[in-house]
């Protein structure tokens, strides 16, 4: 089974405040066998972030690279949830508020100065998870906008997985709307032909639909 683990990034005057300092943005990390996944996960001001970057997220994670990694249902819920906030965050959702972006990041910068670096932190990350279900519609999480579980092989016997919303690692801090978005690093999904009816195949989701109204 793979464990979670989370990682501060380099520290930087928050929302550009220099009296305020705190991490970019932290590394979720699902630490499996043979493969490893890695969410990068910005904090700055939403106003940086652009939805281009996570399109490829949902559909990343609901391909057949999550069962490379070992995760549970529980984990793959988990970082689904997270990676659908994010959309929703970015794109804009019914009942989902700017305020609440703001206490997500800081929730997960607390979590990861909080922790040690080879701290299991999954009951952490349920509780952010916990939270996201309190605070955001629930039609968010289960709406038609969620591409279907897919599997098959990826043609590797080990890798790394990471989902960099479009943040460069190693680079100096860049706003997200000047990169253009990357499928990361590693193994990457929707390579050959795609199946228009298959969401997951092409490494795109559909826009977000409220369906909180629907029979």
């Amino acid at each position: 089974m793979a464990t979670l683990y989370i990682r501060p990034g380099p520290r930087d005057s928050l929302l550009g405040n220099p009296d305020k300092i705190a991490p970019l943005y932290v590394v979720l990390i699902l630490d499996g066998y043979p493969g490893d996944l890695m969410l990068v996960l910005p904090t700055c001001g939403v106003e940086e972030l652009s939805s281009m970057c996570f399109e490829h997220w949902v559909p990343s994670i609901q391909g057949p690279m999550f069962d490379k990694c070992d995760g549970t249902d529980e984990q793959h819920e988990l970082l689904l949830h997270i990676a659908l906030a994010y959309h929703a965050f970015v794109e804009g959702f019914p009942g989902v508020e700017p305020t609440d972006y703001f206490h997500f990041a800081g929730r997960l910068v607390e979590v990861a100065l909080a922790t040690e670096p080879d701290e299991d932190i999954e009951d952490r990350i349920v509780e952010l998870v916990e939270w996201l279900h309190k605070c955001l519609p629930m039609a968010l999480f289960e709406g038609p906008h969620v591409p279907h579980v897919t599997d098959g092989p990826l043609g590797v016997d080990s890798f790394v997985y990471s989902l960099s919303g479009g943040l460069r690692l190693l680079d100096p801090w860049t706003s997200l709307r000047d990169i253009a978005p990357s499928a990361g690093e590693g193994s990457g999904l929707g390579d050959g032909e795609g199946d228009a009816d298959d969401v997951a195949s092409n490494g795109s989701m559909p826009d977000l639909v409220d369906v909180s109204d629907d029979d």
